[in-house]
């Protein structure tokens, strides 16, 4: 083993010779030196480097004793007297004329003119090739060898050399083997050149070949790209496909690629094929290198690994940032929604493949004009009221204050118009049966009717603190309108097939009454609209027009009127019979008939109908769902809605139980069911055309 050697350093540092004194208890000093700041590690003086050092003297003697005891390395003392001898021998030699030429017979031996170093042409045997021989001769022996030679190259058959053979047989069988394997396409690769023919279909004609055999190669240069599957054929003998390793066909040949292919028997096979492909720089992740038929590329597409690309859905495509993604969250993703749930999308809209079920607007929504026809709809529940209650009805709309207020059952509500909570009450626990309302604007107390087993309540509400009390209507009779003038109540009563004119102070006492005597009964009696006018019908008999404040009745219409209401202007309108229904308009004060118009079938009354003008235009409204927009001068229908289509806008009406109109404005409020009852407000034109 060769011995390493170590290199030693001196050790160095800022204070070579400082010292630091310590006095022991016993007088003596201790010095210990301060090095300071290593400027030069030293190699350390260690017993591993100093037994280092010990080995390599060691190594080194037994090296030399073994060396001097080698006779295999030393020459004996008689060798080294036949070395010496043999030198003296030589520069004997060296020096001896005798057996030398002098440069004067070297020219003379060029020339022939010394016959002493020649044989002349008398003393030659040529055909034993004895005896001194001319140059001519030589040059004639040449030739000869020069033919023998080249005749047994070229008439061997048997190209293995063996002992035997003399130097020209096996100089023969050595060109034999040469030429056989110049000849042998399978052991080497022939260059043909450029192919001839079209792209996809390549022919060569060299080297020329008479037969093809499992195995044969050849090199070749392409004329064409190739498009498709393509063919070779060499030297005539057939096209045959080149095909690739795993047999599939080879389509992307290059113009003025090098291609080396090899026979199977059956197609040519390309050897070695190298890198293939379509792929572009797009296509490969960024700092990726590839080679396709194109060459080298380096790619160029973005990694998006753990990029935390999110993508929040909108209303129109988004594009997702072109990189390769490894399908992690952590790459990026598509936020999804737990609303996003059928039951809070539109019926019937689909939205990212989830089609929704729901109907298009329900509490707390505004239906645009466009989808009812009707102007904007809104729609608020009332909060907190029974849902036990079975007959809701608007008493009275207080927009200045944001209140409206309804009765329902044996209830009084005060209820928030902007959001349908209710803020205050009034109940005394009776029932109610199509109950009705008359506001109080002079002392602003509400008056309600209520009906209780069969007998009709009178009860007055103080709006402030919703407080109230109430009387019960004597006998059977039945309230069918109220008037009040701010200090007396009056109501017109039904008993049996009779109606009576009763008049009552604000303690409930009644001060006065009239019999307004009449046969059948009357089940319809309305307040005209800005008059002191009630109007009280029979069913198929007759029409009687009530002063409130004296309880006398001056008109009287024969006709077969069914229900019917007053429009502002005081024209009386009836609305009369089952499907086709007509409405008739009278003169004021008479029986003149204006107009009478037949209304659509749709048109179903369900119940005394509501009738308000809003313009030129008048409003025939049924609990059974349906509202009429008529031509208040001419009758003509122009257009009608049923609230029970709205069940497609609308989730489950099932059907309008009141409506009111606010006076002096285009604005209705009413109220529907919808599973539990809900306030609506109808605003804009309430053009029903659509």
């Amino acid at each position: 083993m060769a011995y390493t050697k170590t290199q030693w350093q001196d050790h160095v540092t800022t204070y070579n010779n400082r010292y630091t004194e310590t006095e022991n208890a016993d007088g003596s000093i201790n010095l210990t030196k301060v090095q300071g700041e290593v400027i030069q590690q030293g190699t350390p003086m260690s017993a591993e480097n100093f037994n280092k050092l010990e080995a390599g003297v060691e190594t080194a003697h037994e090296t030399l004793d073994a060396h001097i005891v080698n006779t295999d390395v030393h020459i004996t003392s008689d060798e080294k007297e036949a070395i010496e001898k043999n030198t003296t021998d030589l520069a004997s030699h060296t020096g001896n004329s005798n057996i030398h030429l002098t440069s004067e017979q070297h020219v003379d031996l060029i020339d022939g003119t010394d016959t002493t170093l020649h044989f002349h042409s008398a003393d030659r045997d040529r055909e034993n090739h004895s005896g001194k021989q001319l140059s001519s001769t030589i040059s004639d022996f040449a030739a000869s060898v020069r033919t023998t030679v080249l005749t047994g190259l070229s008439t061997v058959t048997n190209a293995v050399i063996d002992a035997t053979d003399t130097v020209i047989s096996a100089l023969g069988k050595f060109q034999k083997q040469i030429t056989d394997h110049k000849s042998d396409y399978t052991l080497q690769v022939p260059y043909a050149g450029v192919t001839t023919g079209s792209a996809n279909t390549y022919a060569i004609t060299a080297p020329t070949i008479t037969a093809l055999s499992a195995g044969m190669a050849v090199s070749v240069k392409f004329n064409f790209d190739s498009t498709a599957a393509s063919t070779l054929n060499w030297c005539g003998l057939g096209a045959k496909l080149i095909k690739k390793a795993n047999g599939a066909d080879v389509t992307n040949l290059k113009a003025a690629g090098i291609y080396t292919l090899r026979y199977d028997g059956t197609n040519f096979i390309l050897q070695g094929e190298g890198a293939s492909g379509n792929a572009a720089a797009s296509d490969l992740l960024s700092g990726k290198t590839a080679s396709v038929d194109a060459g080298e590329i380096t790619g160029t597409m973005p990694n998006k690994v753990n990029a935390g690309i999110i993508i929040t859905p909108g209303t129109i495509d988004q594009a997702i940032a072109q990189g390769y993604y490894d399908g992690a969250a952590t790459d990026g993703k598509v936020l999804g929604d737990a609303d996003l749930i059928p039951s809070n999308i539109r019926k019937d809209t689909n939205i990212f493949g989830v089609v929704g079920n729901k109907l298009e607007y329900g509490t707390g929504d505004k239906v645009p004009a466009n989808r009812l026809g009707l102007g904007s709809l809104y729609l608020k529940p009332v909060m907190g009221s029974p849902v036990n209650q079975t007959y809701y009805r608007i008493a009275f709309v207080d927009e200045t204050n944001d209140l409206i207020y309804v009765v329902a059952g044996g209830f009084f509500y005060k209820v928030r118009l902007s959001t349908g909570v209710v803020i205050g009450g009034y109940n005394e626990g009776l029932t109610n049966y199509e109950s009705k309302t008359l506001y109080d604007n002079v002392n602003k107390v509400m008056y309600i009717i209520m009906n209780s087993s069969g007998t009709d309540y009178l009860a007055r509400v103080v709006l402030s603190n919703m407080s109230g009390t109430y009387t019960t209507i004597n006998g059977s009779y039945w309230v069918k309108e109220m008037y009040t003038d701010g200090t007396y109540l009056y109501l017109i009563v039904s008993y049996g097939q009779s109606l009576s004119w009763w008049k009552y102070n604000s303690a409930f006492t009644l001060v006065s009454s009239t019999n307004l005597g009449g046969v059948g009964a009357y089940n319809n009696c309305v307040m005209s609209k800005n008059s002191i006018y009630a109007y009280a019908t029979r069913s198929g008999i007759s029409t009687m027009r009530i002063n409130m404040l004296t309880g006398g009745y001056d008109l009287i219409l024969p006709n077969t009127v069914e229900y019917f209401d007053t429009t502002g202007d005081g024209y009386m309108i009836s609305v009369y019979g089952i499907a086709p229904i007509t409405v008739k308009k009278y003169s004021p004060g008479s029986n003149n008939v204006i107009w009478a118009t037949t209304l659509p079938t749709a048109f179903t009354q369900g119940g005394p109908p509501t009738i308000f003008t809003i313009g030129s235009y008048l409003y025939v409204s049924s609990k059974g769902g349906c509202i009429v927009k008529m031509n208040a001068s001419t009758g003509e229908c122009v257009g009608i809605n049923n609230y029970t289509s709205w069940n497609g806008v609308i989730n489950a009406i099932n059907g309008v139980t009141d409506i009111q109109v606010k006076t002096g404005s285009n604005v209705i409020y009413g109220i529907l069911y919808q599973g539990s009852y809900l306030i609506f407000k109808l605003v804009e034109s309430l053009d029903l055309s659509n």
